[in-house]
């Protein structure tokens, strides 16, 4: 039982900060699928993560995740590739974007 304001504002955190490293792996997950393997299934998985993203990811990045998503929408794999790698490197040099507490 959450007792305190404290306790409740960190369990939020705790939670968002669980929920934004999953749907950030889920969307490198899926869409490294896609770019293996461009299945309907691998497809509709990615589609789960596509827009979702843009909640956790820092908004200097915004550009890029939508133009890998029109890529890969566009079945341009070669190109979407270089953009999946590009997004992944630079996933790793900035940080998440924090919740607002």
């Amino acid at each position: 039982l959450i007792t305190t304001r404290h306790e409740r504002k960190m369990y939020s955190l705790k939670f968002y900060e669980q929920h934004r490293a999953e749907t950030i792996e889920g969307y490198i997950r899926t869409c490294g699928a896609v770019l293996a393997n461009p299945t309907i299934d691998n497809l509709s998985d990615f589609g789960k993560f596509s827009g979702e993203l843009f909640f956790y990811v820092p908004n200097e990045l915004y550009e890029l995740v939508r133009n890998l998503n029109c890529l890969i929408r566009s079945r341009e794999y070669d190109a979407a590739n270089e953009l999946f790698n590009t997004l992944c490197t630079a996933l790793t040099k900035k940080p998440p974007r924090l919740k607002k507490i």
